[in-house]
C-alpha cells in the first residue's frame, strides 16, 4: 500500500538541503548549543570516533550532521563533540531544514534505538519501557508473526499504552525486579492492572517476597519454576510470558494449582476477563 506525502511524491522537492563544510572545533562547539533533542552520548561510539580523528582515520562518508527546520542537531552530535574534544576539524555533510521526525527514521552514524527515542521524548528508565512496549505488541499478538518494525512504531505504542510508565516503575523500584525480567513482567503486568489493579500490584508483591506459599499456589509454581531453570541458560520469552499470565489467571481467580507448564505447541494462553 503506498500512503502519500511530501517525500515520496515527485512533484514535491523537500526543504532539505545538503552541503559540504569543513566544521572547526569551535564551529563544532557552536552547533552543539543547539543540541537540545538528542539520545544520550555513547561512550563507546565516541571513543571510537575520537581515536579515528585524533589518528588521521576518519573519513568523510555520506552521514550528514544533520538540522531540523528549527535548527536543531537531529543527528551527528557523536562527530561533533569528538571534534571538539580532539581539537581537530573535519571535513563533513551538512544537512538542513530536515523534518523533525527524521529523529524517529534515523539510520546513520550511531543507529537510533526505541530507547534513544523514548529518551529523547523525555522519558525515564527507556531500555525497559521500549522492551515493555515491545512485549505489549507480542502479548496482543499471542507471540505471532514479527516483532515491532519501527522504532516510531514503539513510540506509537507508547501513545495507546501511557500507563505502562506506571507499570516499569513499580517493577522497576520493588524486589521483583530481582526475579524475573523487568521488561517482560512490566509489559504483563500492565494487562493484569486492566483486569484488576489492586490485585496486579499485589501479584507484584508476592512474587517479590515469596515467603510462606501453599505448594499449590500459583506463584509458588511461577517461583519455582524459575529456580528450576539451569544456570548460564536463557528463557524464551513465549514461554516465560506464558507462566507469567497463567499463574496470574489464577491468582487473580483466587484459584490453586496443580501445575504449570507451557509448550509453544499449545495456543498461547489469553489473559483472562482483559476488557476489549
Amino acid at each position: 500500500m503506498h500512503i502519500p506525502n511530501q517525500y515520496n511524491d515527485p512533484n514535491i522537492t523537500p526543504k532539505i538541503t545538503v552541503t559540504v563544510e569543513f566544521v572547526t572545533p569551535e564551529l563544532a562547539a557552536k552547533w552543539l548549543e543547539m543540541n537540545t533533542s538528542n539520545r544520550p552520548i555513547r561512550s563507546r561510539v565516541a571513543d571510537q570516533l575520537y581515536d579515528a580523528i585524533t589518528g588521521g582515520q576518519f573519513i568523510t562518508n555520506g552521514s550528514a550532521i544533520t538540522f531540523t527546520e528549527n535548527g536543531v542537531v537531529a543527528d551527528g552530535q557523536h562527530r561533533l563533540k569528538e571534534i571538539v574534544r580532539a581539537k581537530i576539524g573535519c571535513w563533513l555533510l551538512v544537512a538542513r531544514n530536515a523534518d523533525p521526525r527524521v529523529l524517529t527514521t534515523s539510520a546513520v552514524g550511531s543507529i537510533w534505538t526505541a530507547s534513544d527515542l523514548l529518551a529523547h521524548q523525555g522519558e525515564i528508565d527507556t531500555k525497559t519501557l521500549a522492551g515493555a512496549l515491545r512485549v505489549i505488541h507480542r502479548i496482543q499478538r499471542g507471540y505471532r508473526g514479527m516483532g515491532l518494525a519501527s522504532n516510531a512504531a514503539v513510540a506509537a505504542l507508547l501513545d495507546r499504552h501511557p500507563d505502562v510508565v506506571d507499570s516499569v516503575r513499580l517493577v522497576r523500584n520493588g524486589p521483583v525486579r530481582n526475579v524475573l525480567p523487568a521488561a517482560l513482567l512490566s509489559g504483563c503486568h500492565y494487562f493484569f492492572r486492566k483486569v484488576d489493579t489492586a490485585k496486579a500490584d499485589l501479584y507484584l508483591e508476592v512474587l517479590g517476597a515469596g515467603g510462606a506459599l501453599s505448594d499449590n499456589h500459583p506463584i509458588n509454581h511461577l517461583r519455582n519454576a524459575l529456580l528450576k531453570q539451569p544456570r548460564n541458560t536463557r528463557w524464551i520469552e513465549e514461554n516465560l510470558a506464558a507462566l507469567i499470565i497463567k499463574s496470574w489467571n489464577a491468582f487473580a481467580a483466587g484459584e490453586a494449582m496443580a501445575q504449570l507448564k507451557y509448550s509453544s505447541k499449545e495456543a498461547f494462553p489469553k489473559i483472562a476477563n482483559l476488557p476489549d
